[in-house]
């Protein structure tokens, strides 16, 4: 990864999941790579897998990382890593930098006309509500809810993010998106996402024999 930190907007300069420097791969980075880096501000990487991040020691400020670390196990401000609920922890704060200002909304736009551009006519949204429920159905409505759609969207809830959400009452809301926001390109899954995806590319999958820990 070859960046110059000081080009970009100040709050969310893109770094991509390469090389740090072009010598350390991005995911066994460690606070110490990345405050030497660029300490003067927080520098967040975000793996592939979308399960961890690797952050310096801004970044942990900037992320209360040091508050969540009393009580869960998945943050370790030592070497900078919030992974699993670690990084739920993370995305409270960086949510709104990474879909603000419209980013959201212009990235389903642009799924939406690749998706056309190279024939493709149905998708998933595999766990959706990772970001906001309202915000992204809305979008997806927006964009995809054409009565003769050139591509269907089919959508998977984020069930953790739901449970968060809707608490006791998840299922009947569920329910209540189906119903009310179904439509001939818009469907809903009767079906859970579990994330074992994203678990297996980082590692942090849990396997018995002869899987890995």
């Amino acid at each position: 990864m070859d960046h110059d930190l000081t080009s970009g907007t100040p709050d969310a300069t893109p770094l991509d999941d390469g090389d740090v420097d072009g010598l350390i791969p991005a995911w066994v980075a460690t606070r110490s790579d990345l405050d030497a880096l660029d300490a003067s501000r927080p520098v967040v990487l975000w793996q592939r897998s979308f399960h961890e991040l690797r952050c310096n020691t801004s970044a942990l400020e900037w992320l209360d990382a040091f508050e969540g670390a009393k009580w869960d196990p998945h943050i370790d401000t030592d070497t900078g890593r919030l992974y699993e609920s670690g990084m739920v922890w993370g995305l409270r704060t960086l949510v709104p930098h990474l879909v603000g200002g419209g980013r959201f909304q212009q990235g389903v736009r642009e799924v939406a006309q690749l998706c056309m551009d190279r024939g493709v006519t149905t998708i998933a949204d595999a766990g959706y509500g990772i970001v906001d429920f309202d915000l992204e159905l809305d979008t997806i409505d927006d964009v995809f809810g054409s009565s003769e759609p050139d591509v269907r969207v089919w959508l998977m809830a984020n069930i953790p993010r739901a449970r968060g959400a809707f608490g006791e009452g998840l299922m009947d809301r569920l329910e209540e998106h189906a119903a009310e926001r179904e439509t001939n390109a818009v469907k809903f899954l009767r079906a859970a996402k579990f994330f074992s995806d994203g678990s297996f590319i980082a590692q942090l999958m849990q396997l018995g024999s002869p899987g890995y820990i």
